[in-house]
């Protein structure tokens, strides 16, 4: 976001801009609405969550067991490493029945390729550029033009800016 570009275009948009609004004044939402608000300071043991909640009345603390987890967000390439590699999207690729399947699951394959040298060796060391082709190939009907506009920027061509 440049905040500076909306101000160069018109400078009295600047003061209108939400994005601005919110980092000066807050959400808008007051303090006494919300009804929990968890800090970082959270500790995972075993299966139950133990942490620190803001309330009312102060910090409290509380103890919650059942189906609560802690999530912590990470990049989709260091997720998909995490839970089994390229294998991943190349099954997504592989169990995708239409258009609209088929181009996310080739997105989520070049989007978690693109930046991660485990996941690109990965790919390499199960031949999965041959394994891509061969299903691929079983699906061209459902290659799009969303899904062709994927598979050349995944090989490195972009058709959207003539060079």
């Amino acid at each position: 976001m440049f905040l500076s570009t909306v101000a160069s275009q018109n400078p009295n948009s600047i003061n209108q801009s939400a994005v601005l609004k919110a980092v000066k004044h807050g959400l808008g939402i007051p303090e006494a609405a919300l009804s929990f608000v968890i800090t970082p300071l959270i500790d995972v043991g075993g299966q139950s969550l133990v942490g620190f909640a803001e309330t009312s009345r102060g910090l409290e603390k509380f103890k919650n067991e059942g189906d609560v987890f802690v999530v912590k967000a990470a990049c989709l390439d260091m997720a998909l490493w995490k839970i089994g590699g390229a294998a991943v999207a190349l099954r997504l690729v592989q169990v995708a029945n239409t258009q609209h399947e088929l181009s996310r699951a080739l997105g989520v394959l070049s989007d978690g390729l693109r930046n991660s040298w485990q996941n690109s060796e990965d790919m390499e060391r199960l031949r999965g550029y041959e394994i891509l082709a061969d299903i691929l190939r079983n699906k061209a009907q459902l290659i799009n033009v969303t899904g062709f506009e994927t598979l050349f920027e995944f090989l490195g061509l972009n058709f959207r800016f003539s060079e």
